[in-house]
């Protein structure tokens, strides 16, 4: 049976879904990572009827998550080392309800994709009012990669990543965050450039324009 499931990670979805729909696959359960797919069977007996259903994620499509307002180039700099390791990164940009946007939803997602226009396999998506597991589940992507800065951050993520794995399996990845960019924020940055600061070093050329304009 090993044998049966591990011949999976050869071939596409487009062939393997026939085959779950006919519940071809054993009936143990066993998870596999096989050229960047991992499978997992899951099979139970409802009386003299066997359920089998295959679940198929992607293990190299990530999400890097944030409400990004504005995005920075700490963001960028673990973004860009995400797309180094997965064949695609999808910048999931969400709302935050106990804080007040300096942008709106639309115009982080311009500046995001202006921003990551030369970045390779990088999309930009709306996360929506559900949850990042389920965000993730629901694209296919089996990563959720996080940028550190300190330990406070460190311990901050380590809950939510236990929780979205336990809700969807879903791992996550935490990449340290280059010195140079441990220090910012949006909220920091927003308020030098609000105070006449010059924060051009720090944010993409996109964010750099618009927070001037809306000074």
């Amino acid at each position: 049976m090993l044998q049966q499931a591990a011949a999976i990670g050869k071939y596409p979805w487009r062939i393997l879904r026939p085959l779950c729909a006919a519940g071809t696959f054993c009936s143990e359960s066993i998870p596999i990572i096989a050229l960047g797919l991992r499978v997992e069977i899951y099979s139970g007996a409802s009386g003299n009827q066997m359920r089998q259903k295959c679940r198929f994620i992607d293990m190299l499509r990530a999400v890097c998550p944030g409400s990004f307002d504005p995005l920075h180039n700490g963001h960028v700099e673990v973004i860009a080392r995400a797309s180094s390791l997965f064949d695609e990164v999808i910048v999931a940009v969400s709302k935050n309800p106990s804080k007040k946007p300096r942008f709106s939803l639309e115009e982080r997602m311009d500046m995001a994709r202006e921003t990551m226009t030369l970045l390779r396999g990088i999309t930009v998506e709306p996360m929506g009012e559900g949850l990042l597991a389920e965000f993730c589940r629901d694209h296919g992507a089996g990563v959720i990669v996080k940028g550190l800065r300190s330990a406070v951050d460190y311990n901050y993520e380590v809950p939510m990543a236990a929780m979205n794995r336990q809700l969807t399996g879903v791992e996550t990845v935490f990449l340290s965050a280059d010195s140079h960019y441990t220090h910012l924020s949006s909220t920091l940055l927003k308020e030098v450039s609000g105070l006449g600061g010059d924060i051009s070093d720090y944010v993409p050329r996109a964010v750099y324009k618009r927070l001037k304009d809306t000074r």
